[in-house]
């Protein structure tokens, strides 16, 4: 990494950096993408049912490190578990599903086939990491970052690029004011274009290089438009563009008897992230009406591969570094790419409520009870009535003026303390048939309000007093860093939000800030 001079990025800019477009023939990969194509496409609307939701979520995302995380094809980090359990369960459902045998089957024995050797973007990357390209400095750059830390060690324990002086980014990385003598890009430019889930086109339309080098598979469509960003004159994009086929060696491309054939075209592949969910799950409408125990989500999906369903309706808590680290509450239709949220990695509840209890001390059961009693009555009730637009009028009836469907799926909840107003806490007594536990319970409430702001600040401090340079500059590259709470089991972590889905999801309320993994 250099911190350049202006000389270097005026020399930059007035004489452009090199585009390269490297494209590799892998039959067998292009033979496995397309059948993994064929089966989604064939399974039209059953592709919801049963197993496949997990199965084709596991397949889309092993396509996608394989086409984006230059390790070995067998590596335990890309052919994870799961995809293995999930593809034998299906292989063992030939009663139920007899006509996807044959596919699932073909999918499997190629997946069982692939080599065990390096795979060809770090065959590219050693040899081009020749004794003439040693000088200077260079960065690897994966689209994201759930694999940075295990390609880093793979190359570091193998001794692949002695004596380079390299580095290993996301594309965030690329934003500061840092250049290199070359960066090389491990998936397609499509990627990294403002069509897809990121708004990572910076790192081509504004170069922190002189060489950039994309490196993608011949059989994946490659959507590029280099044109200017604004079409104001005079302006052109700083890049000369370059493209090169790399093929494979001879014995690879070996035709064998009743083999598949590669696909013909190319392949359209959605690398979003998104694409990864469950695709089981219920798409909101604005004329759906879903029970009252469900809620509106986002997927936000997380740097580490995680990911939650946050309900629009309710809050999250993210961290901001500038100018000082402080814990902000926003809500959850305002999370974008990029912002660090708290998320509670091990142990139950979320993190705000964990660092309230240790607050309460001795204190936190009977409060937590108190706060759950009213609760209980009030769903209780509301339980009771067929449709929320009657529990609505009779809040309102009862003195709200406030009651909607959204504040009553609020107010059920266990993170809603307590409406802010006490009439309305008046109405919601009276409609749970408790009016005469009004004052007490609306006292404890205010309590665990005022215990939550403070365990903010308290998570604020812990952070300041244990975040230090070298954290921030690991929460750069991995997108990740663990706190440690004193008095508290489990773990507390802020992690990169990745994507949130544009589209809204129908969700149980209990599944709503569960952390879970695709």
């Amino acid at each position: 990494m250099k911190l350049q001079t202006l000389e270097y990025i005026t020399d930059l800019y007035e004489n452009y950096a090199e585009l390269h477009l490297i494209r590799f023939d892998n039959r067998n990969l292009s033979v496995l993408s397309s059948s993994v194509s064929k089966l989604i496409s064939s399974l039209g609307e059953q592709k919801n049912l049963t197993f496949w939701p997990i199965l084709i979520s596991a397949l889309k995302r092993f396509r996608f490190e394989l086409a984006t995380t230059p390790l070995p094809f067998t590596s335990p980090v890309l052919l994870s578990d799961e995809l293995r359990a999930s593809l034998n369960e299906a292989l063992e459902s030939s009663v139920q599903f007899p006509e996807y045998i044959d596919h699932l089957k073909l999918i499997n024995d190629l997946i069982n086939d692939l080599p065990d050797e390096e795979h060809p973007f770090m065959k590219w990357l050693k040899s081009e990491y020749s004794d003439g390209e040693k000088e200077g400095a260079s960065a690897i750059c994966l689209p994201n970052t759930k694999n940075l830390y295990a390609v880093e060690q793979f190359i570091e324990q193998n001794n692949l690029l002695p004596d380079v002086n390299y580095e290993i980014v996301n594309p965030r990385q690329l934003k500061k004011y840092i250049f290199y003598d070359r960066i090389t890009f491990c998936g397609s430019v499509h990627l990294f274009s403002e069509n897809q889930y990121t708004d990572y086109e910076y790192v081509w339309r504004s170069p922190r290089a002189k060489k950039l080098c994309f490196l993608s598979f011949s059989w994946i469509k490659e959507e590029f438009n280099p044109g200017p960003a604004f079409d104001v004159s005079p302006n052109r994009l700083p890049l000369n563009i370059y493209t090169e086929t790399i093929p494979e060696k001879p014995d690879v491309e070996k035709k064998v008897e009743n083999q598949p054939q590669p696909a013909t075209a190319f392949e359209d592949l959605n690398f979003s992230p998104l694409s990864f969910l469950d695709s089981g799950l219920n798409k909101s409408s604005r004329d759906y009406h879903s029970g009252i125990a469900d809620c509106e989500c986002s997927a936000v999906l997380l740097d580490d591969g995680s990911f939650l369903y946050k309900d629009i309706d309710s809050y999250s808590h993210i961290v901001r570094f500038d100018p000082e680290t402080e814990v902000d509450k926003i809500p959850n239709k305002d999370l974008k790419q990029g912002m660090p949220l708290i998320v509670r990695t091990e142990g139950s509840d979320d993190s705000i409520s964990a660092v309230a209890d240790m607050l309460f001390g001795n204190r936190a059961a009977s409060v937590r009870k108190m706060q759950d009693d009213w609760k209980i009555c009030f769903r209780r009730k509301v339980f009771s009535f067929e449709y929320l637009a009657d529990v609505q009028k009779e809040l309102i009836r009862l003195g709200s003026k406030i009651a909607n469907e959204i504040n009553i799926r609020n107010w059920i909840r266990n993170e809603t303390i307590k409406p802010k107003d006490f009439e309305e806490f008046k109405a919601i007594m009276k409609f749970s048939g408790i009016p005469e536990k009004t004052e007490v319970y609306w006292n404890n409430a205010k309590q665990i309000f005022t215990m939550h702001i403070r365990a903010g600040k308290e998570i604020s401090n812990l952070l300041r007093s244990q975040i230090t340079k070298t954290d921030m500059n690991d929460f750069a590259r991995y997108g990740k860093i663990e706190v440690n709470l004193p008095s508290i089991s489990g773990k507390l972590s802020v992690i990169h939000i990745e994507a949130v889905s544009p589209e809204k999801y129908t969700v149980r309320a209990g599944l709503a800030d569960k952390l879970q993994y695709n």
